[in-house]
């Protein structure tokens, strides 16, 4: 029986001899020392990872075993761990037919508070769960979207990322309608801009729907969230919504 503590270690050492202290210092510094980082980039760790998969036969495991071991790379204290482990779900996984399984064991991951960044939190949201709602099942767009009504901030934020860069938000503004009238309430500022990119992206095909949105909420929205929101409208438009602010 495989022994998943021992195996992410041993990925992790592979993580720590790849490892490059500028990258490490600049993106600490990038995220204000929200969670720290070892320094390997992204297609480094998919590269070791799809090595390592195949050398320890890994893809021979359930996908309920290999969801145990990306979640114990998600427990990790560093980015890159947290990253291999959305990568396993990524990569090995997503091919599989039933979703459910994976939004249910992320669930379960936000409600333990193991995503606690934006960065990681929205690298899952588009890696995971854009591809799934691209998937159109309604039932597993539901799971996601019930997100919204979350205490946790990351978890409610996923709600609304998760719609950000899937192929044709158009669809999914009513939804997005829902979710971002309980964000753009709460005081987080990651609430908020999620928020703002959401509506940016609406934004390029719906600006009408941004403005009503925005207008109907305006005492809830920030500077920055207005310039999120705004960023496809002229100076004009924009500046005429930053004077509403109070």
């Amino acid at each position: 029986m495989l022994n998943f503590v021992e195996l992410t270690k041993e990925f992790h050492h592979l993580l720590l001899y790849n490892s490059d202290k500028k990258k490490k210092d600049w993106w600490e510094s990038y995220l204000r020392n929200a969670i720290p980082f070892l320094g390997v980039g992204i297609p480094e760790i998919r590269r070791l990872l799809k090595e390592w998969y195949k050398s320890n036969n890994l893809t021979e495991l359930s996908t309920k075993d290999q969801l145990v071991l990306a979640t114990e790379f998600i427990k990790g204290k560093y980015t890159e761990d947290k990253l291999t482990g959305i990568l396993i779900i990524q990569l090995f996984l997503l091919k599989e037919p039933n979703h459910k399984i994976i939004i249910t064991r992320l669930s379960d991951i936000f409600n333990d508070k193991l995503i606690f960044d934006w960065n990681t939190c929205d690298w899952l949201c588009v890696r995971i769960l854009s591809p799934i709602i691209d998937n159109n099942d309604k039932e597993c767009i539901e799971m996601i979207t019930s997100w919204k009504d979350a205490d946790y901030l990351w978890k409610a934020r996923a709600s609304a990322v998760a719609f950000a860069q899937v192929k044709d938000i158009i669809k999914y503004t009513d939804i997005l309608n829902d979710i971002n009238k309980l964000l753009i309430n709460r005081e987080e500022r990651f609430a908020k801009t999620a928020v703002g990119w959401t509506l940016r992206e609406i934004s390029k095909n719906d600006k009408e729907f941004v403005v009503n949105f925005i207008k109907r909420n305006i005492q809830h929205f920030t500077k920055e969230t207005i310039n999120n929101s705004m960023k496809y409208f002229n100076k004009e438009t924009r500046n005429t919504y930053l004077s509403k602010l109070k």
